[in-house]
């Protein structure tokens, strides 16, 4: 029988000595006659053409090798044949049925999903009988020989038009169509909107100025996978990352931006060249717990994909968000940092000279003095860039000041000018993401109540319609705001942060009644801590006494309607003042209502989501707000509700270390061995983590200690492999099971240690197990 080696043998490739090109030069059957030469030279590369494209176990995208079809269309052209339209007979041996053989087994493999053995003999032996029949001999002479220069020309005269029928066939077609869907996983109208934001970022590079920090980002890209730019707003990450991946684009990479941490999963295809842009991750003001969470989820993933050598993650973050200790256990991101503002990256003055210039021109003076206190130096020349109406020193010197006094200016520009502030105040509401489509149809009762609440903010005394506030908005386009892709946005986050500090102080109760929760419960603070006053987080709204009440209220209006996760993400919760005055409004309220909220579940993350299914229990057992968890218990709350991923309000505090509250989960005689749907039950996290006082605590409650997690690590496991020594003490003289083989590869506890380096502990375990 011939197989795919036999065959592959008879081809070689040789180069004409007399000529400048390489010609195709075949061992085939001995035979004088071009044309039937030509036939079995095509034949063979049929052959060859299949049998490159499939193992015995997996059949390839022949569907993307539309190819064969002309080859088979050739031979019949070369022989002046016609295909028949029914299966021959098997005795038949004319030349026009075995080419029917041929394109009967094209048909049968591009509808196959695998091949086992029988029929991929079959088909080497069609093969095989074609090239006998054709030869004239069972068992051919092979020689070398070459087309002649006549058949050369007269076959490429026949593939022209060949190609153009194959192009006008419907097979064409759908394997153009059938390509398409298999290598294309971004779908039609994400596709298109990258598109747009690419050709909106090259239209913007063309401002950007080389700096020794971008120079730097693209030398550690040549060794680095994944990197992280940091830095306050306004310093350039954002600039830098979209420059950074424009250039990689011109080596060959694919620009993705990632809209939503699922994006990176969704789209990577391992050996493509993807370059992953990530703005502003895990939060653009503060940390973003469920955010960190999401990304959490992903690890493996990305991981995965910084392995992939092909691939490219450039990441930007808010500098206070990649220091916030919640952000560490996000690795990846923390592996090659690039801060903007390290005295090693930071604007040198001939830098910043250029960056003026380019921006401002060369009116520029005294660049050192007006920078020198100003992280932000690129945004302020990109802002004066747009204004251009102002004094170059006063903008740079206070650029927010000459902001705000450009805002009060418009509300004396009687109606018009007041229209356009209470535009903007409507972005702020929106937390900087006012969709078109808002402005659009009948106006709705809940639309109504924010725009008359707002006009009457502003200033205004009679009702404005939401097409004017449309129009006043897009006065403001390419000063305040940008639209994109149907989005109200203003030009720069930075920006935003002063609109919402300036409306905050302008019309806050409006705020606190209708702003978007997001920038209820993360921007707004009731008394600033001493971390808040020494943070380097700009325009933090403080709310005085006088609207605390309302916004108490608010807290809890979007607690009922089941926004549990960003209430209890609240900046404000953490601090003990207004936890206090936060119970003390929960006390006041009906009985009814208050073991309502207690037992309540979050109804806004959907549930392919990680933390779906959040409650308030286990929120607050997981942020520690002891108080808040007593008065939960107090209401009848049920101390085993869990997530829909299984997490329990005991986990969480186990996991956490907040001791005192796993104290008054026990009063409640919860079950301890509740575990997620990942395995992780309370005392394997808290083992996991150090906790040794609630290990202590969980162990007096006799928990199953041999429960493992999906990768089969126990409790004891963990504790040892983490070096907790106190804990395997504990577990040990609580007579726990020593030796559990808790792997595939039947690691014990005490070899676990000495295999991860940690042999004190492997000691401490024999020596306790011998003194029991």
């Amino acid at each position: 029988m011939m197989t795919p080696s036999t065959i592959k043998s008879m081809w070689t490739l040789h180069t004409d000595s007399n000529s400048d090109k390489c010609s195709d030069q075949i061992q085939i059957f001995s035979l004088e006659n071009d044309q039937t030469f030509l036939v079995l030279d095509i034949i063979y590369r049929l052959s060859l053409f299949i049998m490159s494209f499939f193992t015995i176990a997996n059949i390839p995208q022949l569907t993307n090798r539309p190819g064969f079809q002309s080859l088979v269309t050739l031979v019949s052209m070369v022989k002046a044949l016609q295909i028949p339209d029914t299966e021959p007979e098997s005795h038949d041996s004319r030349l026009a049925a075995d080419l029917y053989r041929l394109q009967s087994w094209y048909k049968k493999i591009i509808k196959m999903s695998s091949m086992d053995l029988d029929k991929y003999q079959q088909f080497v032996q069609t093969v095989n009988e074609i090239f006998g029949r054709i030869s004239g001999k069972s068992d051919p002479v092979v020689k070398e020989t070459t087309l002649s220069t006549k058949m050369q020309k007269q076959v490429k005269k026949m593939l022209p038009s060949l190609k153009e029928k194959e192009e006008k066939s419907d097979l064409k077609d759908k394997l153009k169509k059938m390509e398409t869907e298999l290598g294309e996983i971004i779908p039609n109208n994400i596709r298109e909107l990258i598109k747009k934001q690419i050709e909106d970022w090259e239209k913007k590079d063309k401002m950007f100025v080389s700096t020794k920090a971008s120079d730097y980002v693209m030398e550690q890209l040549e060794n680095n996978s994944c990197l992280t730019l940091t830095a306050p707003s306004g310093v350039g990450k954002s600039f830098i990352a979209r420059h950074t991946a424009l250039l990689l684009l011109k080596e060959g990479y694919n620009i993705i931006p990632v809209y939503s941490p699922t994006d990176i999963k969704d789209y990577y295809q391992p050996g493509k060249q993807p370059v992953f842009i990530v703005d502003d991750i895990c939060g653009n003001f503060t940390a973003n717990q469920q955010q960190i969470e999401n990304w959490e989820q992903l690890l493996p993933v990305i991981k995965t994909i910084i392995a992939d050598k092909c691939c490219k993650i450039i990441v930007s973050c808010r500098l206070q968000v990649y220091k916030d200790e919640k952000f560490n256990i996000l690795a990846p991101f923390k592996s090659c940092e690039c801060n903007l503002i390290s005295d090693k990256l930071c604007l040198a003055s001939f830098e910043k000279t250029n960056i003026a210039n380019n921006y401002i021109g060369t009116s520029m003076r005294d660049i050192d003095d007006l920078s020198q206190n100003c992280d932000f130096f690129p945004l302020l020349c990109s802002l004066y860039h747009e204004k251009k109406d102002v004094d170059v020193k006063e903008f740079f010197k206070n650029p927010f000041a000459v902001y705000k006094n450009e805002l009060d200016k418009l509300n004396e520009h009687g109606d018009e000018g007041k229209y356009r502030i209470c535009s903007l105040a409507l972005c702020v509401l929106f937390n900087n993401h006012l969709e078109e489509k808002w402005f659009q149809g009948k106006v709705t009762k809940r639309q109504k109540l924010i725009i008359k609440d707002t006009y009457n903010a502003c200033g205004l005394d009679r009702q404005i319609s939401k097409a004017k506030l449309q129009h006043a908005l897009d006065t403001l386009d390419g000063t305040f705001i940008c639209k994109q892709n149907g989005i109200y946005r203003t030009v720069h986050d930075k920006l935003f942060d002063f609109l919402a500090h300036y409306f905050g102080k302008k019309m806050i109760e409006c705020l606190i009644d209708h702003g978007d929760s997001g920038l209820v419960h993360e921007r707004f603070i009731c008394q600033k801590s001493q971390d808040d006053q020494k943070s380097n987080i700009d325009f933090i709204v403080e709310i005085q006494d006088d609207y605390l009440e309302s916004y108490l209220e608010r807290f809890i209006q979007d607690w009922s309607s089941g926004n549990v996760t960003v209430v209890f993400k609240n900046i404000n919760i953490k601090v003990s003042s207004f936890e206090r005055h936060l119970l003390q409004y929960l006390l006041r309220l009906d009985k009814s209502e208050q073991v309502t909220l207690a037992s309540i579940k979050d109804t806004v993350i959907p549930k392919e989501v990680y933390g779906s299914g959040n409650t308030p229990l286990i929120r607050a057992c997981y942020g520690g707000y002891t108080d808040i968890v007593q008065w939960m218990l107090h209401n009848d709350v049920d101390v085993d509700q869990c997530r829909d991923d299984g997490v329990t309000g005991l986990l969480m505090a186990s996991q956490n270390g907040h001791t005192d509250i796993v104290k008054l989960l026990l009063e409640k005689n919860p079950n301890v061995d509740l575990c997620t749907k990942k395995g992780c039950s309370p005392l394997l996290w808290a083992s996991t983590k150090g906790h040794t006082d609630i290990v202590k605590l969980l162990l007096e409650r006799n928990p199953n200690v041999d429960l493992c997690d999906k990768n089969g690590y126990s409790p004891l496991l963990w504790a040892s492999t983490k070096g907790h020594t106190d804990i395997v003490k504990v577990t040990v003289r609580e007579e726990i099971l020593m030796l559990i083989y808790v792997t595939r590869m039947a690691y014990s506890p005490r070899t676990w240690p000495i295999y991860k380096g940690h042999t004190v502990y492997s000691k401490v375990t024999v020596r306790e197990e011998s003194e029991c």
